[in-house]
């Protein structure tokens, strides 16, 4: 209940509007070779040298979810029947107009609405 009354509902645009930036902006590419540098940019210490095919396991708190817009929309959709009103107001009209396009799109492709 704390999201949908208080402060809350009016960060929810600028939080929809972060996660559909997420969702529809390309993910930035490179190869390794561009990460790498040469060691004598980098300098050679040695104290401490990690070693570039020795990174950490990145934790993926999604993993266990095949579809991030349609888990969004289905989500959205069961909270606002929950609280009737409350998500649509929330949203309102300071989501651009791109934005709700998009999550419009993601709704009606999980076959969700906002109530």
């Amino acid at each position: 209940k704390t999201m949908v009354s208080g402060d809350y509902p009016r960060i929810w645009p600028q939080l929809l509007k972060a996660i559909i930036n997420l969702f529809e902006i390309p993910e930035q590419t490179y190869t390794l070779e561009e990460d790498i540098m040469d060691i004598s940019e980098r300098g050679f210490k040695t104290a401490y040298c990690r070693l570039a095919a020795s990174a950490e396991k990145k934790y993926d708190p999604l993993a266990d979810v095949p579809n991030v817009k349609q888990y969004l929309a289905l989500s959205l959709g069961q909270l606002s029947k929950q609280y009737p009103g409350k998500i649509k107001a929330a949203i309102g009209n300071g989501l651009p107009a791109e934005h709700q396009g998009a999550l419009e799109r993601y709704l009606s492709q999980a076959g969700a609405t906002i109530a």
